[in-house]
């Protein structure tokens, strides 16, 4: 059993004999640098963010994220020695990156971002939702965070990915997904990352990629639309196509940081 002062030192969550994350609880957001060096994270390093649908994806949209995920962004995390962040449950676009990632056997970090009221793990000492979700088996570290209620983690996600990434580049792909989506997608442009939405995932995705082509159907996504920090891939296009934009979508941030 963990107790919550337990909880400031990192410890291992146990999924099975052979798969643990090591996991971090922390209130402070100033001591993210300290969390990520109690975790044996490395920093500057590129980061790709996950964010959108959870427990609402379809099984249409469903199947074809799984091969994205699969065929285009595990790979891709791998071969340029990316760290991957995202919200850490086992639902949705975070199972999807799990799964992807133990089916390539891949090495990079995949860390969850999680409130600690809504996680479900043995000796959690803080009050837990009955909903509470369970960690994605897969990841690799998992970062606790203040909170009983989704979206609470929205910032927190933006944040470790900065940290992370300091001087390197790093873009979120924000696939499906529904209100807390909008958070995760204000977030990470206040952060100045480029958002790739994945038109064709459906929901707030497709919501957004109709605002880049002109039609605002949800005044929310004006000002993301505003920030010239939006594209879109479209799900039907050839997976080595949208490999290739997200690789140059990730080589014009490095030039602009070289830039600055």
């Amino acid at each position: 059993m963990c107790s919550a002062s337990q909880m400031t030192q990192s410890f291992k969550l146990a999924f099975s004999e052979d798969r643990t994350a090591q996991a971090i609880y922390t209130a402070n957001v100033s001591s993210i640098e300290n969390v990520l060096a109690e975790l044996h994270l490395t920093s500057s390093q590129p980061v790709l963010v996950i964010v959108g649908g959870a427990s609402k994806l379809c099984e249409k949209d469903y199947a074809r994220l799984q091969s994205f995920f699969i065929q285009v962004v595990a790979p891709l995390a791998e071969s340029l020695n990316m760290a991957i962040v995202d919200g850490g449950t086992d639902a949705g676009v975070m199972r999807l990156i799990g799964k992807a990632r133990q089916g390539l056997n891949a090495s990079f970090p995949l860390i969850g971002v999680v409130p600690v009221g809504l996680i479900n793990f043995p000796g959690n000492p803080y009050p837990m939702d009955p909903d509470a979700a369970l960690p994605e088996p897969n990841h690799t570290h998992m970062i606790l965070v203040p909170g009983s209620t989704w979206g609470d983690e929205s910032s927190w996600i933006a944040k470790v990915a900065t940290a992370i990434a300091q001087d390197k580049p790093s873009i979120a792909i924000l696939a499906n997904g529904g209100e807390i989506t909008w958070t995760d997608a204000q977030q990470n442009v206040a952060a100045d990352r480029p958002v790739v939405v994945v038109e064709g995932s459906g929901r707030t995705a497709d919501i957004l990629a109709q605002a880049l082509h002109g039609d605002i159907l949800d005044q929310r996504a004006e000002p993301l639309v505003d920030s010239h920090l939006l594209r879109s891939i479209e799900m039907a296009d050839e997976f080595d196509e949208i490999e290739q934009i997200l690789r140059s979508i990730l080589l014009q941030e490095a030039k602009e940081n070289e830039a600055r």
